[in-house]
């Protein structure tokens, strides 16, 4: 009976050793434009509640601006970026969460996770409306956006000065 050398299995167990250790660098000389996911994602996680929700306003503003006039290219990238916000600040509880352990904790959170879907929802119909240039839908799903926002901002939003030039719910 034959065995391999001593020598032949250190050599194997070294390459194999080796291609384990790559395997994390050679999937980004695969996918190079997968190298920079987790930097973004880490740092949109730094990101507050109030930051991801002025971005998501600010997009808002400019998808709102083209469906004044339609001619170019539809916004769909900027659609895209409040979804990512959106679903950041879903994952986050507003400065309005009691801080009291129990029932009313428990509901308050479910509440606005349950809005946050609901805009999500609502962003990716808006993405799929803008896709296929049906400016009508996509301006009553703004509308709809809207009215989501000020309905929910009564109810989990701290008021603030920033409120009124966001076009937030500030009482007039």
């Amino acid at each position: 009976m034959n065995f391999p050398s001593r020598k032949l299995t250190v050599s194997l167990t070294s390459l194999l050793l080796a291609g384990v250790a790559a395997l994390p660098f050679a999937a980004d000389l695969t996918h190079p434009q997968d190298s920079t996911a987790p930097k973004a994602a880490a740092q949109d996680k730094a990101m507050s509640l109030e930051a991801h929700m002025k971005a998501v306003n600010k997009s808002m503003k400019q998808v709102r601006n083209f469906l004044k006039n339609p001619t170019a290219e539809a916004p769909v990238a900027l659609v895209t970026d409040m979804q990512k916000h959106a679903f950041e600040a879903k994952l986050m509880d507003p400065k309005k969460t009691p801080k009291e352990e129990g029932k009313e904790k428990i509901e308050f959170v479910r509440g606005y996770k349950q809005e946050m879907r609901d805009m999500i929802v609502m962003l990716l119909d808006l993405e799929l409306a803008l896709d296929k240039k049906d400016w009508a839908a996509a301006g009553k799903l703004m509308e709809e956006l809207d009215k989501q926002k000020s309905d929910s901002h009564k109810i989990y939003k701290v008021k603030g000065k920033d409120d009124e030039e966001e076009g937030g719910d500030k009482k007039k």
